[in-house]
């Protein structure tokens, strides 16, 4: 079953199964030509000797009485059911098109999908291998890897919760984890955008990791194949306007550098990662901030006129600072 569902084994499709969840379905007759292919049946034959003998092969070839046989081996251990696609009933009451389906006169009828959205499981007694039917996958494998990642996921999400509880060291250590994810992420986006805008002036179509920002893709697979290179054709009108562009980036260039230099560039990308290191570094260290003590005015609002805090003009304030001053210096006359 492993090698029947694996990515390079028969194709299989998503199906709602009536009454119950979603399903992995595959045809009998790709199961058949699956058997019946030399390459696939050599692996089998490797890494399964014990299921071929089990149906009578003990050639190189598989007869089509052993593939039925197998079939038949395969629902009998629960691992695969025979289904039927499901097929919406027709009201003849609203028959309205020539060929005796409910779409309008004058309008053609629908084509039959190649793969069902909605299968149904047969009865019991009529469990057995036909190559022309539709067949549920039942086999899930091995729980075990599911219940660690399962388990990983938790705990991950419990630890990123109780971030504000993390001693001092280990916020930092995640700070520093991320900060540089992220630049390198960003350096090898600015990298591969420079690469293909300079070689796209010589007609060149190059890509470093062109697969890194496929959403589809996996985290090993982003980073597979390390580059891409095509040649362009391009007319006259886009030969001449890489040409320009070229000039231009020459140009901006020698123009950069006469005033920077390499030394200057590796200083400020030296001087602005460690600023932002260390601003991350207080952020995460620092101490909580005492909450803002002054009222607002919703809140003084539902004063009473006992409870509102009074104020001092500004020409009172300035009389009583006055007068302090003159008392003070009166006394150190007297002094």
């Amino acid at each position: 079953m492993k090698l029947l569902v694996h990515k390079k084994g028969i194709q299989t499709r998503q199906a709602a199964e009536v009454g119950k969840k979603v399903v992995t379905i595959f045809r009998g007759k790709e199961f058949s030509e699956f058997l019946s292919s030399p390459s696939n049946f050599a692996n089998i034959q490797r890494r399964c000797p014990d299921a071929l003998a089990d149906v009578g092969v003990t050639g190189n070839t598989i007869t089509a009485d052993q593939v039925k046989a197998l079939g038949d081996k395969l629902i009998e251990n629960g691992f695969v059911a025979r289904s039927v696609a499901k097929i919406l009933k027709i009201d003849p009451t609203k028959q309205g098109g020539a060929d005796g389906g409910d779409s309008p006169p004058n309008q053609a009828p629908q084509k039959r999908k190649k793969w069902p959205e909605k299968v149904i499981r047969l009865a019991p007694n009529e469990q057995q291998f036909e190559p022309t039917s539709l067949y549920i996958v039942l086999y899930e494998g091995s729980k075990t890897w599911q219940h660690v990642f399962s388990f990983i996921a938790i705990i991950g999400v419990l630890v990123a919760a109780m971030f504000p509880a993390w001693p001092a060291w280990a916020k930092i250590a995640a700070w520093y984890v991320v900060f540089w994810l992220s630049t390198a992420m960003i350096v090898i986006l600015i990298v591969r955008a420079i690469l293909y805008v300079c070689l796209w002036t010589v007609g060149i179509d190059f890509w470093l990791f062109p697969n890194i920002l496929d959403e589809y893709a996996g985290i090993v697979d982003s980073f597979r194949p390390l580059y891409s290179v095509e040649r362009r054709r391009d007319g006259y009108g886009m030969t001449a306007i890489r040409l320009a562009s070229m000039v231009v980036i020459g140009v901006a260039t020698h123009e950069f550098f006469q005033h920077n230099s390499w030394e200057d560039i590796r200083n400020f990308a030296q001087n602005s990662i460690n600023d932002i290191l260390d601003w991350g570094v207080d952020k995460l260290t620092a101490l909580p901030q005492p909450k803002n003590q002054y009222l607002s005015l919703a809140d003084i609002e539902k004063m009473t006129e006992d409870e509102k805090p009074t104020t001092i003009p500004g020409e009172t304030v300035r009389d009583e600072v006055e007068e302090a001053d003159e008392a003070l210096f009166d006394d150190m006359q007297e002094f």
